[in-house]
């Protein structure tokens, strides 16, 4: 009983580098973990977008080369970060289930890094984003106006 009070004592304890507590460290990645599954589906629309566009996209072939590969590297970089995120949950949990797991201070470091691995994640999620609507609004800028001039 007296390991438990002190687990949980311990769990909701501040860190002095950061200001969190390892419950609050779960929740946040948990957040992450949300968030990567939800740019999944965004990748997912921005396929099934281009491939409506088959076509189109093929007149601006280096354009749209550079952007699938894009889209490409970012899936395979949010399914890396993904099973980070999840080992990293797994190791928090550890923490809370075992009153015999010691408290490791390499779990901030591990949280640490992959906080800053997910930032620069959504940096290059947001710019390949851009990308994708930049190259697509010219498609269907182009479309627009081919189909003005056909009906003339």
């Amino acid at each position: 009983m007296e390991i438990m009070k002190a687990r949980t004592k311990q769990s909701q304890e501040k860190f002095p580098e950061t200001g969190t507590n390892w419950q609050q460290l779960y929740v946040i990645t948990e957040n992450w973990q949300s968030d990567l599954l939800f740019f999944e589906d965004e990748i997912v629309f921005f396929r099934s977008l281009m491939s409506r566009y088959v076509l189109q996209l093929l007149e601006g072939i280096d354009k749209t080369q550079l952007v699938t590969g894009g889209l490409k590297e970012l899936e395979e970089h949010r399914q890396l970060l993904i099973r980070k995120v999840k080992r990293h949950l797994r190791h928090l949990s550890d923490h809370f289930s075992s009153p015999f797991v010691l408290a490791d201070p390499a779990y901030l470091d591990e949280h640490r890094l992959l906080e800053s691995e997910i930032v620069e994640f959504v940096k290059k999620f947001r710019n390949t984003k851009r990308l994708v609507f930049k190259h697509m609004d010219q498609i269907l800028k182009a479309e627009k106006g081919k189909h003005l001039i056909t009906n003339l």
